[in-house]
């Protein structure tokens, strides 16, 4: 089996999965395991071109491929590589060869682990990246988080918060409203955490679906405004 999965932004999707029977090699007397090895060392040079004709056709139809991971058990990976008849274009794509265990979606989640340094700006490996920062934040620097939908609109507007974190879950409106009120700010990003990454549990269950990371220790800015109004 294979499967050919895309990485967009924030999501993985399986775009296609080839069946196809070789049989295991086994040890045989005589011309038999000599006749049985050739045979599916045909079978498998064929499952091979089967999956990169699969492939060729699906990757060059996508204008901005930033790149290809090629992941598998043994010498697999590289044997299909070697076999497999790669669109040249489709080929010097190849940023990452991995070992993954098998052909679903644990081996996926392991193609996309054993390659997160070369998938490192991706938004899916971003997304992990930044639920560690919150979490490190929210233990050693909690003075520099705040989280809960008012807290973290309360931080955009007095210009505190430096990025913005919310679940997917909070649904489209909600993502809507604050991408228009973001919209022209060059002091705050927002980043939408997708549903597939294991951190967005965390993210809602924990911090209500929404975190912002602030620029200024959260109590600077109460001082501040004590301050003012007993000035006043």
């Amino acid at each position: 089996e294979a499967v050919i999965a895309l990485l967009r932004g924030n999501y993985w999707e399986v775009a296609d999965k080839v069946e196809f029977f070789v049989p295991n090699k086994h040890a045989a007397g005589g011309q038999s395991a000599l006749r049985y090895k050739r045979q599916t060392e045909h079978l498998a040079e064929a499952f091979y071109k089967l999956v990169a004709e699969r492939a060729n056709k699906i990757f060059t139809e996508i204008p901005n491929l930033k790149g290809i991971v090629v992941a598998g058990p043994g010498p697999t990976k590289e044997e299909f590589l070697e076999e497999g008849e790669l669109d040249h274009r489709i080929r010097d794509k190849v940023i990452a060869i991995v070992s993954a265990c098998c052909a679903d979606i644990g081996g996926v989640l392991e193609a996309i682990r054993n390659a997160e340094d070369k998938l490192k700006e991706t938004e899916y490996v971003k997304a992990k990246k930044l639920m560690e920062e919150v979490m490190y934040l929210a233990v050693k620097k909690p003075e520099y988080l705040v989280y809960g939908k008012d807290a973290v609109m309360d931080s955009i507007k007095k210009g505190i918060a430096r990025l913005v974190i919310v679940s997917e879950d909070v649904g489209e409106d909600e993502i809507m409203n604050l991408t228009l009120m973001l919209r022209g700010r060059k002091d705050v990003e927002l980043f939408v955490m997708p549903k597939s990454v294991e951190e967005n549990l965390t993210l809602t269950q924990t911090f209500g679906g929404y975190v912002a990371l602030l620029s200024s220790p959260s109590w600077l800015n109460y001082n501040s405004e004590v301050g003012g109004e007993a000035s006043s």
